[in-house]
């Protein structure tokens, strides 16, 4: 431990946990549950019923599939609850509003330490294949990322599908370096298995990762194997395949007893959500591979985009950056992901978490190659964004929009806006002050109804209140028959998006 803690670089990545542990922690639980989060806690619940239950095949809930979630959340629903018997207190359920804010705040906690162990994995990989000083930076980025933060903070599958594939690209980068070396290195092949499977086991999406993984063993073979490639190639396949199947099955119980059923539901539902709804043109194409670089655009903080395209200018034009292999193949992992979800018909801003990773990775890269002066200039100017973002978003991060590109209010005319629970908590515990009251939501009402203790109105005429949030498709509150405005949700430095109208009956 002494000889650990004698490395400065060491003390650097510890003090950049803490810093990713205090942004995700700080005020969790009763920030926000994003939209589908209780549909999961639903699935959950249905998953840990049918492991008790013995009918296996319930163990599929959704095409996603989910399965790492619900197995997280079923873990502490059981320690929960076994604990609440062995001290005699009466179990925690959803429906009670005082009861949900302690489930998900300790759900929510075991997730981000799951998280937090992912991450300090790659911190860990990211030293070993670009050195200390990389690694440093690459653990100061992630933990200060305001959108990373925000989505790190939801009950949902997407910030650990992300965080799983990328963990298993840099793994089996590090299985590329060990055998360029001459060492053993199917340990960290088998590695990069168990990451893709408990990424597919996420979400379905997680499989992409296959391509960039398997680019680099295909170049890793051709690179440095002269004999017998072709009989080295399908061994290496092979291990890498088993174990992504092995963790996929050994974790899936619904594959235990029917496993046609299953990958045939998750086929088919996948193949339907990404049907095409519209017909090819040029310009819809054009548009399409427009969403996600706006979105980063919005999402990512100025200063890394600034560093983006000015390492890749430097990289490319002036060759002041030392593109290695690994960079290479980042770029493939990128790419990859891009253009798949380009092509897609189901675009959703935080898909964009799947870019990020890779993109923090060069810029890390990038900047550690610079002064010390002028690294130290752009350390400064991550920390004074973060500032801003946490006095602006605490504790709603995921509603954070770069403020250089003009914030939501921009993004709202610009059709990018997509309001997926933020504020909906806030709102709730501001009308608990009142009792029995009925208010009308027409949309994420699930945001609002397990935080309140009051009633769903069907309709704005029975309503006491009406709580009207603005997003893509709604740039303007409607008043819904109420007025005026009692009380609004925001940033604080930008207008609200989310309103409370009292209503005349």
């Amino acid at each position: 431990m002494k000889k650990v803690l004698r490395d400065r670089s060491n003390l650097a990545i510890i003090a950049s946990t803490a810093v990713y542990l205090a942004s995700r922690l700080i005020g969790l639980g009763t920030d926000i549950l994003n939209s589908d989060g209780a549909r999961w806690y639903r699935r959950s619940s249905n998953f840990l019923s049918a492991l008790y239950n013995g009918n296996l095949i319930e163990t599929y809930q959704h095409y996603q599939p989910g399965v790492t979630l619900m197995w997280i959340r079923s873990f502490v629903e059981d320690a929960v609850w076994r604990l609440q018997d062995l001290f005699g207190r009466s179990h925690w359920y959803m429906e009670n509003y005082i009861y949900f804010s302690h489930i998900h705040t300790i759900t929510k906690v075991f997730l981000t330490l799951i998280l937090c162990i992912l991450f300090i994995y790659q911190v860990i990989l990211v030293k070993r294949l670009f050195g200390s000083k990389t690694a440093v930076i690459y653990s100061f980025l992630i933990a200060v990322e305001p959108y990373v933060i925000g989505i790190d903070r939801w009950f949902h599958l997407t910030s650990l599908e992300s965080y799983l594939s990328f963990s298993a690209f840099l793994s089996i980068l590090y299985w590329s370096r060990l055998r360029k070396e001459g060492k053993k290195s199917t340990k960290a092949l088998i590695i990069s298995g168990i990451f893709i499977g408990l990424s597919v086991l996420s979400k379905v999406t997680g499989i992409v990762t296959v391509v960039p993984i398997f680019a680099v063993i295909v170049h890793t073979h051709f690179s440095n194997i002269k004999n017998k490639l072709l009989k080295s190639l399908l061994a290496d396949s092979g291990v890498f395949a088993l174990s992504v199947l092995v963790a996929v099955f050994a974790l899936f119980p619904a594959l235990w007893q029917n496993s046609a059923f299953v990958i045939g539901r998750i086929v088919t539902a996948v193949t339907r959500a990404s049907d095409l709804e519209r017909s090819f043109s040029f310009a819809n194409l054009f548009q399409d591979f427009l969403y996600y670089p706006r979105i980063l655009l919005f999402k990512v903080s100025p200063v890394i985009i600034l560093l983006l395209i000015t390492g890749l200018f430097y990289g490319v034009k002036k060759k002041k950056v030392s593109i290695s292999s690994e960079l290479l193949h980042n770029l493939i992992y990128f790419s990859v992901f891009y253009l798949l979800l380009s092509v897609s018909s189901k675009k959703i801003d935080r898909y964009c978490l799947e870019f990020i990773f890779p993109v923090l990775l060069f810029v890390s890269v990038f900047i550690s190659g610079l002064k010390k002066r002028l690294l130290a200039y752009i350390l400064v100017a991550v920390t004074f964004v973060y500032t801003y973002m946490w006095m602006n978003n605490y504790p709603v991060f995921s509603g954070f929009y770069s403020p250089v590109f003009g914030g939501q209010e921009k993004a709202i005319k610009m059709g990018l806006y997509d309001n997926s629970g933020e504020y909906f908590a806030q709102a709730a515990f501001y009308l608990n002050r009142y009792e029995k009251v009925k208010v009308f939501i027409p949309d994420n009402f699930e945001s609002f109804k397990f935080f309140s203790r009051n009633e769903m109105a069907m309709n704005p005429m029975e309503a006491d209140y009406a709580l009207i949030s603005l997003d893509t498709e709604r740039q303007v509150a409607p008043t819904y028959f109420c007025g005026p405005v009692e009380k609004a949700f925001g940033p604080r430095f930008e207008d609200p998006v989310v309103f409370i109208y009292r209503c005349s009956k």
